[in-house]
């Protein structure tokens, strides 16, 4: 299972990498090529984007997480 935040970065957060919102958008799209591409390598993966949550799903999205793991308990249960 591949989770990829897909919500664009705050100003503040931006302005203390150095960052413009044209990169970071370019940023995001690497970062979901990269994820698309990382759930490739197991015949049995799902890559998920999760369009309201940062780097840090656990904390924006702690029931997409969850919901991530029980599956994936419940098909290595098959």
């Amino acid at each position: 299972m591949v989770l990829t935040g897909t919500k664009p970065h705050p100003a503040a957060v931006l302005k203390s990498a150095g960052l413009k919102p044209d990169q970071d958008r370019l940023f995001l799209e690497t970062w979901q090529a990269l994820h698309d591409d990382e759930a490739t390598w197991s015949k049995h993966s799902r890559h998920q984007l999760v369009p309201d949550a940062t780097h840090y799903i656990q904390f924006d999205r702690p029931d997409v997480v969850i919901a991530a793991v029980r599956e994936v308990i419940a098909e290595s249960a098959k």
